[in-house]
């Protein structure tokens, strides 16, 4: 439509440009708007012979025909912007919406794994703590020994000494015994500490390896927007229900979660019907938006560029104004002037 009616123009100021005693009276700028050259303009013939069209009056009629075709022109040119850039408004509304939906649930995504690994954080947390109080209980209970031990060999050696006056290499003996046996129960300590070190070097692996799995998982979020486009972000059930599982949810109160229902609601049935029925979903909305913004372009485009004369609607149009101008002439013989122009 745009073509045709440029075509229309373009047709027209050829016409004009060819009607026998105006030429030169009229030009046009870049834009297609008429020029009128008023010096010649004022020189046209303003007095009327037997009733004929005067050639100051063919040149109004021609200028006001031309100025009506051409606000037409930009009226359909603007009516057109406007309707695409509503167009344009109304799906850069659904993307943003869905994006912004999508985004919530992705940071929903993210904080529910969030919430899993510090609980497994803290478990193993919790573990080491556990093994750490375990070696200061089984240190605690070593030293009781000792003490223990010492006193029953203080004990031991003064009933020894009462008894026998000769016994010091009995004495002897015994303190080799003795530390033999805390020889054996030091290796055996070692051995234990040695133990809860591997078993609390182990559990800090397994944290540094769910840290990692965590970081690497949510580094590069493809495989999350993908998910989330296919399988949760065209079902109203399964996207509230992940918002329902965040803090911020937890944290409401029952009327802020009615609000905040509606909201939701709001926002995904904006995007919902056409994302559903559109073959792309939501990434042809998207695309929809660039090529209405093209459709645009090719509309100021066809206003700009000259496209050739010729077709039906420009004959026609050229017909019905020159069939106009021939009723209201009908009274007169015609001077040369009005009959070229009659005859074009």
């Amino acid at each position: 439509m745009t073509r045709e009616q440029k075509q229309f123009t373009n047709g027209y100021k050829d016409f004009i440009q060819s009607i026998e005693g105006l030429e030169g009276v009229f030009d046009f700028d870049q834009f297609g708007q008429i020029i009128i050259n008023w010096e010649k303009y004022n020189s046209l013939q303003d007095e009327s012979i037997d009733g004929e069209v005067t050639l100051k009056e063919k040149a109004d009629d021609v200028y006001d025909t031309y100025t009506q075709m051409f606000e037409d022109l930009q009226g359909y040119f603007d009516s057109s912007i406007e309707y695409y850039q509503a167009v344009i408004d109304l799906q850069e509304e659904m993307v943003d919406n869905y994006i912004t939906m999508e985004n919530k649930a992705a940071n929903a995504v993210k904080e529910i794994y969030q919430d899993m690994l510090d609980t497994r954080l803290e478990a193993i947390d919790k573990e080491k703590d556990a093994l750490e109080e375990l070696r200061e209980a089984r240190q605690k209970s070593r030293e009781d020994q000792e003490n223990a031990k010492a006193i029953s060999n203080l004990q031991t050696n003064i009933q020894r000494t009462m008894m026998d006056t000769s016994g010091a290499s009995d004495s002897s003996f015994i303190k080799a015994q003795q530390d033999m046996t805390d020889k054996l129960e030091d290796i055996a300590d070692d051995k234990y500490s040695e133990m809860l070190d591997d078993i609390i070097e182990k559990l800090e692996e397994e944290q540094d390896a769910l840290q990692k799995q965590f970081d690497e998982l949510f580094d590069n979020l493809e495989w999350l927007f993908s998910w989330l486009d296919k399988d949760i972000m065209g079902d109203e059930s399964a996207l509230f229900e992940l918002f329902k599982q965040t803090d911020e949810w937890r944290q409401m109160s029952d009327i802020e979660r009615n609000k905040t229902l509606d909201e939701w609601k709001t926002q995904f049935y904006s995007y919902y019907d056409t994302m559903i029925t559109h073959e792309k979903g939501i990434f042809g909305i998207y695309q929809n938006i660039t090529d209405t913004r093209e459709r645009i372009n090719k509309l100021d485009e066809n206003l700009k560029t000259n496209i050739g004369k010729g077709s039906y609607a420009i004959v026609k149009s050229i017909s019905k104004w020159t069939s106009n101008n021939s009723k209201n002439n009908s009274s007169g013989g015609g001077g040369g002037s009005t009959s070229s122009y009659r005859n074009y």
